[in-house]
């Protein structure tokens, strides 16, 4: 179940990308992110893992990683909030993924960034698209953002693509060559028995 939720959660905010004020009623994003390339990205076959993390937004005297200190959001930069935009894409690749696999070499990734928008920065997200360039062995690196008026926490989903170094296939496929191996094995012993039986005369003719 747990599993279930957690690919919910990462595959739901992937759908969201490139709504319009039009479709939602809400803000469009700084640098929108539409459904276009979200299929460009994961949708040109190879393998997709997705990372998500998240920070919840805490009032004054409660502490957190994004803190609201005034209703207005005027005491955070925009250094200040790039810097943890960029901390949360790093948590969302490097922590728990939908599969489990070596990050780096995947050929090409999306990060979408959600939040409320006085939270969000496009200069955090070209610093995380900078960033995950530098982590992987593709080029192509999507991103932008979602804004969510009222939402009480900043989420970022990464989709990394193309991945060629994943443990659990590699493991189906060397099962199934070594099974494939039995197979033939088994078939080449019928065969040689058959053939040493028709040799000796020992089968009896049917007419």
């Amino acid at each position: 179940a747990e599993i279930n939720r957690e690919i919910v959660r990462r595959f739901g905010l992937l759908a969201r990308a490139g709504e319009t004020a039009f479709q939602t009623g809400e803000r469009v994003g700084e640098n929108v992110v539409d459904a276009s390339e979200v299929l460009y990205t994961i949708g040109r076959g190879g393998i997709t893992s997705l990372g998500y993390a998240s920070e919840r937004i805490k009032k004054e005297g409660l502490g957190g990683f994004f803190k609201r200190k005034k209703p207005e959001f005027g005491s955070m930069g925009e250094a200040g909030k790039a810097t943890r935009i960029i901390g949360l894409v790093r948590r969302a690749v490097r922590g728990k993924l939908t599969i489990e696999c070596d990050h780096t070499s995947a050929e090409r990734a999306l990060v979408l960034v959600s939040g409320p928008p006085e939270y969000l920065t496009r200069r955090g997200t070209d610093k995380a698209r900078k960033w995950l360039e530098d982590e992987i062995v593709g080029s192509e690196i999507r991103g932008g953002d979602y804004p969510i008026p009222g939402a009480d926490a900043v989420a970022v989903v990464v989709a990394l693509s193309g991945l060629t170094e994943v443990p659990r296939i590699k493991e189906m496929f060397e099962h199934a060559s070594e099974v494939k191996e039995k197979l033939e094995k088994a078939h080449e012993m019928g065969k040689r028995r058959f053939d040493d039986l028709m040799e000796k005369g020992d089968v009896d003719t049917l007419f």
